[in-house]
């Protein structure tokens, strides 16, 4: 996917999340991230949403999933603005997994 097709994709899933009628759920499979040194593949979220635990070059570690690129801390404080608590719990699920794994990591 080239840079202009995923600022694309990214765009029109701002406005999906945002539930403007112009939005479209971003499809990333194949998008560049040049910026990782290390992925985990974590479980996908029931609404397919799929999680990623990804290292920078700076050794930092983030959850990706869809637009949405967060620390495991910063990701949990926005799970706590979900309305609807069995994608609050799943998500939760999903970051306590990516924990466990940065934990044995250690």
């Amino acid at each position: 996917m080239d840079i202009d097709k995923l600022k694309e994709a990214l765009e029109l899933h701002a406005a999906y999340l945002d539930d403007h009628t112009t939005g479209v759920k971003a499809d990333l499979r194949g998008a560049a991230m040049s910026d990782a040194t290390g992925q985990h593949l974590l479980p996908q979220r029931y609404d397919g949403y799929q999680f990623f635990l990804v290292q920078k070059y700076d050794e930092t570690w983030f959850i990706r999933a869809g637009c949405r690129a967060f620390t495991i801390p910063e990701y949990r404080e926005h799970v706590k603005t979900y309305s609807d608590e069995t994608k609050a719990r799943e998500t939760t699920r999903i970051l306590d997994f990516a924990q466990s794994i940065l934990d044995d990591k250690k």
